[in-house]
């Protein structure tokens, strides 16, 4: 099974299945609330056999009234080398070249998935620009940044994003809750490594 969730340890043989999974599972673009007793789901399939279980629904065709469409994640870093994605069927061709090319879930580096949403056009300049204010202009040594995903990894029960919102999910979601400086310098303090 070489396609392995990233951001869980869920393993895969087929491509199709794990980007359903990380979908379902962790990007949650959607979710169904059932009219009947307010229990909430990720999948239309789950939704549908809840329906017809608990409520006794025969041929059931209610999830299209009972989705709920959220906000959708616009950045994806990779954390095998770095690069930004801002498409998620290009993120997951991306991840999934890497896979087949042997690289496993061990590979996989937080850091740089932050890294990578640090380089979102909108934000990039501020971080620049704050790292040169921090240490001038060719540091020696280098500064060194290195991000835990315990704390500044996505939530996985995420409804809205606000400013203390976990790093991962605001460099993820963009809009107005979106303060690049308050970004950038909790960005700073979680991966700095003095």
């Amino acid at each position: 099974q070489k396609y392995i969730c990233t951001s869980c340890e869920v393993k895969f043989t087929r491509k199709w299945d794990w980007k359903h999974h990380e979908e379902v599972s962790h990007e949650r673009w959607r979710k169904f609330a059932c009219p009947d007793c307010n229990q909430t789901f990720w999948s239309d399939n789950q939704f549908n056999q809840h329906h017809r279980t608990a409520h006794e629904c025969r041929k059931c065709s209610h999830a299209g009234s009972a989705q709920v469409m959220l906000k959708k994640r616009s950045a994806w870093g990779c954390g095998f080398c770095g690069v930004l994605h801002q498409n998620w069927d290009e993120r997951c061709n991306h991840i999934a070249q890497h896979y087949e090319s042997g690289k496993t879930k061990a590979n996989w580096k937080h850091s740089n998935v932050i890294w990578a949403l640090l380089h979102q056009p909108d934000i990039k300049l501020t971080w620049r620009a704050f790292l040169l204010h921090k240490f001038g202009n060719r540091p020696t040594p280098r500064p060194r940044f290195e991000w835990d995903r315990k704390d500044s990894g996505r939530s996985q029960e995420i409804t809205e994003v606000t400013p203390e919102s976990p790093l991962q999910d605001l460099l993820e979601f963009d809009g107005d809750h979106r303060d690049i400086k308050i970004i950038i310098q909790r960005a700073f303090v979680l991966g700095y490594k003095a």
